[in-house]
């Protein structure tokens, strides 16, 4: 945000502009503040960040598939639940929405098919 006074740049949630000290109007303060991926120096590590939790969400989704869901649904839990510990140490992580879900769904894909494949061959005796 701009200062009246002197025309300084100032930070978006700031009340004095940090030049001249002048009283920033408060409309402009209300309005949330959007960050362009080239203003922000964060905006390629929060991406970076939450790659592994994407790409276990990917495996989950792709573990449904019949045949594919007994090797993919373990890798899809295991990678689930790594993509979780891992949000606890990195404080630029926010994708726990698909880390969750590639949680529930490699499990969930992982049971069914392994109980249906037991099942099956007990079924064939």
């Amino acid at each position: 945000m701009r200062c009246p006074a002197c025309n300084a740049e100032n930070m978006a949630d700031v009340t004095q502009c940090t030049c001249c000290k002048a009283s920033l109007p408060t409309t402009r303060r209300r309005r949330r503040a959007t960050v362009s991926a080239t203003e922000s120096p964060f905006a390629a590590n929060i991406e970076e960040a939450n790659r592994p939790a994407i790409r276990a969400y990917h495996v989950g989704l792709l573990a449904m598939v019949p045949l594919l869901g007994l090797f993919l649904g373990p890798v899809a839990f295991y990678l689930g639940l790594r993509a979780h510990y891992r949000s606890r140490k990195d404080p630029r992580y926010t994708a726990q929405g698909p880390a969750r879900a590639a949680f529930v769904l490699g499990l969930s894909v992982t049971l069914t098919n392994w109980i249906g494949v037991t099942l099956m061959v007990l079924a064939f005796k």
